[in-house]
């Protein structure tokens, strides 16, 4: 899952989730906990979520993760971040178009095969 690949674990202790109108769910049911009562909202989620970006490479520290991103703002964006949600096909982590670094582990590898 992706929390095991941003935490560096094998594993998803949690039940496993389906949205059937897509992952924009996940992300609608996080906004609307956040206060927008401020203009622009101080240090609201809505600030931290970047729609529209393709994924190009998420570096994995002892101290955090950084992404590497294109966006219609520009190419080659970074934000470095204590968390990342991760939400593409299967297909799209086989065709290795976001690279992992530290890579997958062999057992997510073999998983995708």
């Amino acid at each position: 899952t992706a929390a095991a690949v941003a935490g560096g674990g094998d594993g998803f202790s949690g039940t496993e989730q389906v949205f059937p109108d897509g992952y924009h769910a996940l992300i609608d049911g996080m906004l609307k906990e956040t206060d927008l009562s401020t203009d622009p909202p101080k240090d609201a989620l809505i600030n931290h979520v970047h729609l529209n970006a393709v994924v190009t490479a998420i570096t994995t520290s002892d101290t955090d993760i950084t992404v590497t991103y294109d966006s219609p703002a520009g190419t080659g964006l970074v934000k470095k971040a204590d968390a990342v949600i991760v939400t593409v096909p299967a297909g799209v982590l086989r065709s290795g178009l976001i690279t992992f670094t530290p890579s997958l582990s062999t057992t997510k590898q073999t998983a995708l095969e």
